[in-house]
């Protein structure tokens, strides 16, 4: 009975895939070739097969038909498992000429419009969002080895949901937004507390309105695109993306 090692067995798959043969020297040499080609092809049957049991048993991304719907469960999973800001994400934006900049937000809003955050309009984001309303959003999960990217259009939400969304934050929050002229030079930290005490004092015994400077966005998706980690970088990734038509869904390489 034949017998070889891990390493001799993977050599001799690899002999056979490369057409390599040994040459025939003396009676039985080509019987014992011919053996070896045969188990060769036996095993590279089964060492595809066991290929294609693995990635099929693996956790793959669901090929929904809303891409929408796969956000919401997969926000909701890190939700439970992420220590700190599951709702955290990186907004980039760029200037007309395409000067790009990137930093992280907070989502605030989700529905079937798209994803929706706040921020000082007059901001580097606002004034680039101004000139340039496209942007694209990056989340990305540790503990879940999870990544969604989304790219689209920006619009500004309505004073009505703006307004809303601010009551609901801290009133220590509402001061730092009217203290806060965001994006632009600071002389010192002094100036920016006495700025806060100021409004302190302005909006003391009554409510905090929302400064007209300050509101939401909302990205209307063209692209989402979902991402799972998977053993030896062959990662799962699922682009969507969206025309008249509604969404088509592709697999792309990792």
């Amino acid at each position: 009975m034949l017998t070889w090692s891990r390493f001799e067995i993977i050599g001799h798959v690899r002999e056979y895939r490369t057409g390599q043969r040994c040459q025939n020297k003396g009676a039985g040499t080509a019987e014992f070739v011919d053996i070896r080609v045969a188990l060769a092809q036996t095993l590279t049957k089964n060492i595809n097969g066991l290929e294609l049991i693995m990635v099929s048993q693996a956790e793959l991304i669901s090929d929904v038909e809303d891409p929408m719907a796969l956000f919401e469960d997969w926000i909701n999973a890190a939700k439970k498992t992420e220590p700190n800001d599951f709702d955290a994400m990186s907004l980039a934006t760029a200037t007309p000429e395409g000067f790009p900049s990137v930093r992280m937000v907070l989502l605030k809003g989700l529905g079937p419009e798209g994803f929706v955050f706040y921020t000082n309009k007059e901001s580097r984001k606002g004034e680039q969002i101004s000139k340039n309303p496209r942007a694209a959003l990056c989340f990305h999960w540790k503990t879940l080895r999870r990544q969604i990217r989304i790219e689209g259009n920006l619009s500004e939400v309505g004073a009505d949901l703006a307004d809303q969304y601010f009551a609901t934050r801290s009133r220590e929050s509402c001061l730092a937004a009217w203290a806060a002229a965001q994006s632009r030079p600071m002389s010192n930290r002094q100036d920016f507390e006495n700025l806060y005490r100021e409004n302190e004092e302005k909006f003391r015994g009554r409510a905090i309105g929302r400064p007209s400077y300050w509101s939401g966005f909302c990205l209307s998706p063209c692209m989402i695109e979902f991402w799972l980690d998977l053993p030896h970088r062959m990662h799962d990734r699922l682009c969507y993306t969206r025309d008249e038509k509604g969404w088509t869904s592709q697999r792309l390489y990792p």
